[in-house]
């Protein structure tokens, strides 16, 4: 759906074409001696000594080194066979293909590439005898300018005050952020309810600025720190159902509201500097 959605054109002979390292582009390599460097660098040495016949290939911005072995249980053939079969799916769910028009001969074979033996008429016809209505409806759903879904749904960290403009009501955040790098201070993260079905009970209190994350001090951290463990500041709600349209002879149950925790959460006094800990973490 998305590739469709999107306008995007499959490619045949660019398919593998990209280096997994540092997406320069794979090159074929076809002097000997550059072959046995390849093997010899990327830990194959008796590749290098082999009277075995390979297709070698280098990146030619980092010089990683790939060869073809045409073994089903090879890394090689594992990537072939999911590239093809990913290849198919996409053929099956009607993604243009840029080449479909070119007629059988060198040209379409040239635009084919490695993926020359796919029957691209066969996959396309597999597409006809099972497409979806549903698939189409949510590709049509997509491609509005304007999209839009029938629940009514509120945010757990919205302002009170809100404005209605036109035909439409305009709702403020009360987070100002929820992620803070060094390219980018902004609310990421936000907690959707159907208010018809569910009451607000309470919220996490969530800082609302650098003082308040760093415990009085304006010189602020960047995520994660040793007191923000996470890229991303936690924020979190306490949703109670709402039982006004269940049946009002059923044994109504009270749920008692847990106290709101109005202080503020901060870095301890020690923490000044504004600079990132030296912590144990994930990135």
């Amino acid at each position: 759906c998305l590739l469709k959605t999107h306008g995007v054109d499959l490619v045949p002979r660019t398919f593998l074409t990209r280096c997994v390292v540092c997406n320069g582009n794979i090159i074929q390599v076809h002097d000997d001696a550059t072959k046995k460097k390849v093997f010899v660098d990327h830990g194959a040495p008796a590749l290098a000594k082999s009277d075995e016949v390979f297709e070698v290939f280098q990146c030619d911005t980092c010089a990683q080194g790939y060869w073809w072995d045409r073994r089903p249980n090879s890394s090689a053939s594992r990537v072939f066979a999911q590239a093809t079969k990913l290849f198919r799916l996409c053929l099956r769910g009607g993604v243009p293909l840029q080449c479909e028009k070119i007629e059988n001969g060198p040209r379409r074979e040239k635009a084919m590439g490695a993926f020359n033996f796919v029957d691209v008429e066969s996959e396309r016809r597999h597409v006809d005898s099972n497409s979806s209505p549903r698939e189409l409806s949510v590709i049509n759903w997509l491609r509005q300018d304007k999209l839009q879904n029938p629940y009514s749904l509120k945010s757990a960290y919205a302002l009170d005050e809100s404005k209605r403009k036109a035909d439409r009501l305009i709702v403020r955040e009360s987070l100002p952020f929820t992620n803070v790098t060094s390219e980018f201070v902004g609310c990421l993260d936000y907690i959707f309810y159907e208010s018809s079905h569910f009451d607000q009970v309470s919220r996490l209190n969530v800082p609302t600025s650098f003082r308040d994350m760093n415990n009085g001090e304006t010189n602020s951290h960047l995520l994660p720190s040793d007191v923000w463990p996470s890229d991303h500041i936690a924020v979190g709600a306490r949703l109670r159902l709402n039982c006004k349209e269940v049946d009002k002879s059923a044994e109504k149950v009270s749920v008692p509201a847990p106290e709101k925790t109005t202080s503020p959460l901060g870095h301890p006094d020690r923490c000044k500097c504004g600079c990132i800990p030296n912590i144990l973490s994930m990135f």
